[in-house]
């Protein structure tokens, strides 16, 4: 299988996912190396307006990194879903 099927389909497992931190524990589950940078002291300025992105890289051993998903916590208590993903790389 090619490493681009598996990062397709990863990709549509976060895009799918409600709530990332259960997905991240699932693809550790399934033997994934994963890289989750959960500081909240992390940010960009984007136009004047500051965010709290966050980051998760996935991959099949340490150097070969298959997604990253860059995403920040959902503030609306009543949507289903805990993230509202900013930006995926695969």
């Amino acid at each position: 299988m090619l490493s681009n099927d598996i990062s397709k389909r990863l990709m549509i497992r976060f895009k799918k996912s409600k709530d990332f931190y259960k997905t991240i524990e699932k693809l550790k589950q399934e033997g994934y190396v994963v890289y989750h940078s959960s500081k909240e002291d992390i940010g960009a300025v984007i136009d004047g307006v500051q965010t709290r992105q966050k980051l998760i890289m996935v991959g099949q051993d340490t150097q070969n990194c298959l997604i990253s998903v860059y995403y920040e916590e959902n503030e609306d208590i009543t949507s289903e879903y805990k993230q509202n993903i900013l930006r995926i790389y695969y």
